[in-house]
């Protein structure tokens, strides 16, 4: 699966509060995930500070 895909996925469950932080922390900690996923790490970490209820 492309890392944008990936990103995306995490996009929606953040807007749709459809997941936990931790269950999507969860789905990224591996270190190949992180490998594909690194260039967009700012961003994930805005779309978990959502599933907490911050704001970005």
């Amino acid at each position: 699966m492309k890392a944008e895909y990936r990103v995306e996925f995490i996009s929606l469950m953040a807007r749709f509060q459809a997941a936990k932080r931790q269950d999507v922390e969860g789905l990224i900690r591996t270190p190949t995930i992180r490998k594909v996923i690194g260039k967009y790490r700012r961003r994930i970490d805005e779309q978990l500070d959502l599933l907490d209820g911050e704001t970005p």
